[in-house]
């Protein structure tokens, strides 16, 4: 007898197949809106009658400027003026642009003799702020007319 060995070969494929698993940390960033005060100033003179309106400004912490979406008037005059931007006047609720916030006045009618305010909101991606005043002074001049009141506009910014 003969010892008798054979061999056979076949060819196979083998796929080698890795799991890989990884963590994603997702880190998501607080957006906090907040108002600066009394930013802009708007001197006006009207009648023998001087305004003054402080306008706050908007400024955000954790997030772009970009963000910005709008101003929403929450509450009108009750003093007797009317806000307007452009010569048109403002709706209650009204979205306003922060060109338009900008171009913020108060025209008062003759009565008017004290101070007035209006509200707002800031609304942004973060979404909508509590409501802050929009602050209007009014001081009636001297005979002469307003030659004796500061006329000019007054910008500045404090920060909280």
């Amino acid at each position: 007898m003969k010892n008798v060995s054979s061999v056979t070969q076949d060819s196979y494929d083998v796929n080698v197949v890795q799991v890989a698993t990884t963590t994603v940390a997702i880190t998501t960033t607080t957006c906090t809106c907040t108002v600066v005060s009394h930013a802009v100033a708007k001197n006006i003179c009207r009648n023998d009658k001087f305004v003054f309106i402080e306008t706050p400004a908007f400024r955000t912490t954790g997030c772009p400027d970009s963000s910005f979406t709008s101003y929403r008037i929450t509450q009108l005059p009750n003093g007797g003026g009317t806000l307007k931007v452009d010569g048109t006047a403002v709706t209650l609720n009204q979205d306003l642009t922060k060109e338009q916030m900008a171009k913020l006045v108060y025209e008062l009618n003759d009565s008017v003799t004290s101070a007035d305010n209006a509200k707002f909101t800031v609304r942004t991606s973060c979404g909508t702020s509590s409501a802050y005043n929009i602050n209007i002074t009014v001081v009636t001049c001297e005979s002469d007319g307003c030659s004796d009141c500061v006329t000019t506009t007054v910008t500045t910014t404090t920060t909280p």
